[in-house]
């Protein structure tokens, strides 16, 4: 559709949808359609953080490392296994 409407507009493939809601949409949807983004975004990130820390904290950890771990100590270390994922994931 971008294509369609905006041809001489658009540089690359990339561009298309940013310049789509340039133009079609007024400036208070741009910021709505922004802030839903960013919520999508940021709830994809906390579930798969979320995730990879359960299978770390609870198959690996308490499974082969700390079978006698309670389950105060699985939340504790499920915190800190998931910042050291967030510090991985940033370096990378």
């Amino acid at each position: 559709m971008a294509f369609q409407l905006y041809a001489s507009q658009i540089p690359s493939a990339d561009q298309a949808y940013p310049i789509l809601i340039k133009n079609i949409l007024p400036i208070g949807l741009r910021g709505f359609l922004l802030a839903a983004l960013f919520g999508a975004l940021m709830s994809s990130v906390d579930s798969m953080l979320n995730s990879a820390s359960t299978i770390f904290t609870v198959d690996l950890w308490k499974r082969h490392f700390r079978p006698k771990t309670s389950p105060k100590q699985l939340v504790a270390m499920g915190r800190v296994t998931t910042a050291v994922f967030v510090v991985i994931a940033c370096l990378v």
